[in-house]
């Protein structure tokens, strides 16, 4: 199972790529396997990202938001998955990978194309 963070990072105005790239990077770092602490309870309200997102409904977050995964892709994390959903129970997904090692810039500018994909409906 995969939980997001607690805290998640909240980007005002106009976004670079290597701004999230860095963010990104910092979040993948921050991560460890541990044990869900509240999952047998929780809720749609509870997530992090939306209550950081100051929406007032779930069914409006998921409107305007579009998930996007970054994972490491094998246990060394030598390259990093992608995995964009267009929609809430979308039957695509829009998928890349990249090399753990690249520069921020390049990792963010990967983030902002799979993040297009998925918001243009376009490849």
């Amino acid at each position: 199972m995969l939980f997001e963070d607690e805290h998640p990072v909240v980007f005002q105005g106009p976004l670079e790529a290597i701004t999230l790239g860095r963010e990104a990077k910092a979040a993948l770092y921050k991560t460890q396997i541990q044990l869900p602490v509240r999952f047998a309870n929780s809720k749609p309200k509870d997530w992090p990202a939306f209550q950081a997102s100051r929406i007032k409904t779930i069914r409006q977050f998921e409107q305007d938001f579009i998930a996007i995964q970054l994972s490491g892709a094998n246990e060394a994390n030598l390259v990093y998955t992608l995995e964009g959903y267009p929609a809430k129970n979308a039957e695509l997904k829009v998928l890349a990978s990249i090399s753990s090692g690249v520069a921020p810039e390049k990792l963010g500018g990967k983030i902002i194309l799979v993040y297009r994909a998925c918001y243009d409906r376009r490849v």
